[in-house]
């Protein structure tokens, strides 16, 4: 479950699509400020992704 659920969070588009639904929840931030967003988030779950295995998961 967790591979699959990292792989998803790795992935450009699931970024994007959160991003999505908080504007529609009426999050309003700068075109770049969500690109930002999105870089972070596929950021940390690629920090995630490498320490897992340190962990033991």
């Amino acid at each position: 479950m967790v591979p699959l659920l990292l792989a998803r969070l790795r992935q450009r588009t699931t970024w994007l699509a959160l991003a999505s639904l908080l504007g529609v929840l009426g999050v309003q931030l700068a075109p770049e400020a969500w690109e930002r967003v999105v870089s972070a988030g596929m950021t940390l779950a690629d920090i995630v992704a490498l320490l897992l295995p340190l962990l033991g998961q």
